[in-house]
């Protein structure tokens, strides 16, 4: 939306096709944390220590769906090969370029949206419950110096002062002042989406099964028909290395799956901003008077059946985060459809160093990839749209 958005505002006539959805994307569960310090890699050294934990699923961190084994471990070997420090720094410093500046893109996209009053200029939390845990951040603090990203770092009678309603848990943070937050991302979504039906933006339903260039036009081969184009840009999110895959480039690419709950917050507790418990491996977000509870990360295939274990391994400690106990909240429900939801699930995409799959595909000049962001897919997502815009448009990006 961010990209069709962009080309709009070029002069492009632009067609949307998409399943329409809503609950199913990424983008409507996330955190909606927009950091200028989410620069950092899955893949690095830190995943060696935790291996064996990691590959018997007892880490909340992370849990591995084996009955997806042979889709997935082309990707693990990639992953596994990118988890050294060299690696990691370099795409970290890569990472940098495309975050950094994501805050100020999506203070356009909210002028451009009249959503402006939706940003909140919270800043971000990253917790730890010991001196020890924080201590292993150390690589990460470099980067972000080299990096120039501002970050403060807490105490315990500072996350207190942040915070007063959370348990007294935490012994240091990392704090990123300059951070926003939007406490409904899939309202921004369907803010974006109105607005490019009223710029005469046509949206097709349906799903694409092929993708072929002809000279100067593409033809993408839908449930809906087929779509004639000059140009087509490839964003399906997880989904998209298989259409890749049939134009012949072969992309390592999973669905990297995390899953929310609303949680009731008791009377007179509130919470103020986004917050990670690191060693809890979930964040925390508020969202209306209640908190959106996010889980770690579930290796699957996109289309695999959820997975609810790492929801109930982190509830019981997420409800023990605040000096009263959380409640589970009540059921939410999606706008199109109105389908009720308990418990949400999403899949980011997912390449093995973290780097987005972004630019113009190498045998096929009127076809533009932008997808693979993983966490930072809302957060980057204004400034890919207008990269995309720019490499259409013939403007070096």
């Amino acid at each position: 939306m961010s990209s069709a958005l962009a080309l709009q505002r070029d002069g492009c006539q632009v067609t949307v096709l998409d399943p329409l959805a809503d609950h199913n994307r990424a983008s409507y569960g996330n955190a909606g944390v927009i950091s200028p310090g989410s620069i950092f890699p899955m893949a690095s050294p830190a995943v060696w220590p935790a291996l064996r934990r990691y590959l018997t699923n007892r880490d909340p961190a992370l849990r591995i769906r084996y009955q997806d084994s042979m889709a997935l471990l082309p990707w693990a070997t990639r992953f596994l090969g990118a988890a050294r420090l060299a690696t990691y720094r370099r795409s970290a410093q890569a990472l940098a370029l495309l975050v950094k500046p994501a805050a100020d893109y999506h203070r356009a996209l909210a002028r451009d949206l009249n959503t402006t009053d939706w940003l909140n200029e919270t800043g971000w939390l990253r917790a730890y419950r010991s001196l020890d845990a924080f201590q292993h951040t150390q690589t990460e603090r470099e980067l972000l110096a080299e990096c120039d990203i501002n970050v403060d770092i807490l105490n315990r009678d500072d996350i207190q002062a942040l915070e007063p309603d959370l348990a007294p848990r935490f012994e240091k943070a990392q704090f990123f002042p300059g951070a926003l937050s939007i406490a409904q991302p899939g309202r921004l979504l369907e803010r974006a989406y109105t607005v490019f039906r009223q710029r005469q933006g046509h949206v097709v339903q349906g799903q694409a099964s092929n993708i072929d260039q002809h000279d100067a036009r593409v033809a993408i081969t839908t449930t809906a028909g087929t779509i004639q184009a000059d140009y087509v840009l490839l964003a399906a999110g997880a989904w998209s290395g298989q259409l890749a895959r049939r134009l012949g480039y072969r992309i390592p690419l999973i669905g990297e799956r995390g899953y929310h709950r609303i949680m009731t917050l008791p009377s007179g507790i509130s919470l103020n901003r986004p917050v990670n418990d690191v060693q809890g491996a979930y964040v925390m977000a508020p969202q209306d008077g209640a908190v959106r509870l996010l889980s770690g990360v579930e290796l699957a295939h996109a289309d695999s059946p959820p997975n609810l274990s790492q929801m109930r391994a982190i509830e019981q400690d997420a409800m023990n985060a605040f000096k009263e106990p959380l409640r589970n909240g009540s059921k939410q429900h999606s706008s199109d459809n109105q389908q009720t939801i308990e418990t949400w699930m999403g899949s980011r995409p997912s390449t093995p160093d973290s780097l987005p799959v972004l630019g113009q595909a190498e045998r096929h000049n009127r076809i533009i990839f932008a997808f693979g962001h993983g966490h930072v897919g809302f957060s980057t997502a204004p400034h890919t749209g207008q990269i995309v815009a720019d490499l259409i448009a013939g403007r070096t990006p």
